[in-house]
């Protein structure tokens, strides 16, 4: 292999290598909201489950509660977006959770084949300067 088609395959895999951090930073991205949406559909759940006038801790920020009591246990107020609120049950607001950890399953599995792309074109360039 001659010496410039060495150093041109050194820098491809110096670009895919940094690519290939990018994308491992963004599967982390989509399962950190993957895990937080899983969390919130078990709260749901569980709120499902309580009592009205039951007292609990709500967070307020920062690790930092005040005591309330739930009123209301079947009916919740579910952000669409863009500043727009609905009222929605339970059931809707897991079926929007739902949704939600399904689109970005979706995503992670995109990303995921985007990996693996870059890693058959790493491990092709390897083989090529190991000649």
């Amino acid at each position: 292999m001659e010496k410039e088609d060495f150093e041109s395959n050194m820098v491809q895999l110096n670009m895919y290598g940094s690519k290939l951090q990018e994308i491992e930073q963004q599967l982390q991205i989509v399962d950190r909201h993957i895990s937080e949406l899983q969390l919130t559909s078990l709260a749901l759940q569980e709120l499902d489950e309580t009592k009205e006038n039951t007292e609990t801790l709500a967070p307020i920020g920062q690790n930092i509660f005040v005591k309330t009591k739930i009123q209301e246990t079947k009916k919740l107020i579910v952000d669409l977006g863009a500043k727009v609120f609905a009222e929605k049950t339970v059931e809707e607001a897991q079926d929007i959770l739902n949704d939600k950890i399904d689109e970005f399953s979706q995503i992670k599995d995109k990303i995921s084949e985007q990996a693996q792309a870059i890693l058959n074109a790493i491990n092709e360039i390897e083989s090529k300067v190991k000649k």
